[in-house]
């Protein structure tokens, strides 16, 4: 496999450069390694598997609708932990697996990460050519985590339902 090199991805990597450049002089040097080892290493792995895996358009259609299906899935925790009372947080906003600690353990977390499969199911239903089953699979997709959505009663989140929506 040959990864995939373009302008923006030289652009990452001389960004990924600096900062790891600038661990030694951090002024807080264990914050910084934490943060570097626990984050932008993985954003700057996935960022090139991402960009090497994904070549053909087929290839993005994939992607879409895992991405969907793994909102799909998230949504449909946050639907039933909000249905069974489970993990809310002031009574009302759901979360998932907040008392061990889970990045979702934050309604504001979780509805931003319920966004990015949310533009994938909306572009899904809006593009022309896609088929009726695509259609049908990105419309139920939206519907379900827009609903998981509202349940964590984020304003960002609903902002964000927003801004998704008037994009298109």
């Amino acid at each position: 496999m040959r990864i995939a090199w373009s302008p923006e991805l030289k652009l990452f990597a001389i960004l990924f450069a600096l900062m790891t450049l600038g661990l030694p002089v951090a002024s807080g040097k264990d914050v910084a390694m934490s943060y570097w080892t626990d984050t932008y290493v993985k954003i700057a792995i996935m960022t090139f598997a991402i960009a090497s895996l994904a070549r053909a358009p087929g290839d993005f259609a994939l992607a879409a609708r895992a991405f969907v299906l793994a909102g799909m899935l998230v949504a449909g925790v946050a639907i039933s932990n909000a249905a069974n009372e489970i993990g809310l947080v002031e009574g009302t906003r759901v979360t998932i697996d907040r008392d061990i600690g889970s990045v979702l353990g934050d309604p504001n977390d979780l509805s931003l990460v319920l966004l990015f499969p949310l533009s994938f199911a909306v572009a899904l239903v809006l593009t022309p050519r896609t088929g009726l089953l695509s259609r049908g699979f990105g419309a139920i997709g939206a519907v379900l985590i827009v609903m998981a959505i509202l349940e964590t009663q984020s304003r960002g989140g609903l902002l964000g339902i927003v801004a998704v929506l008037a994009f298109t």
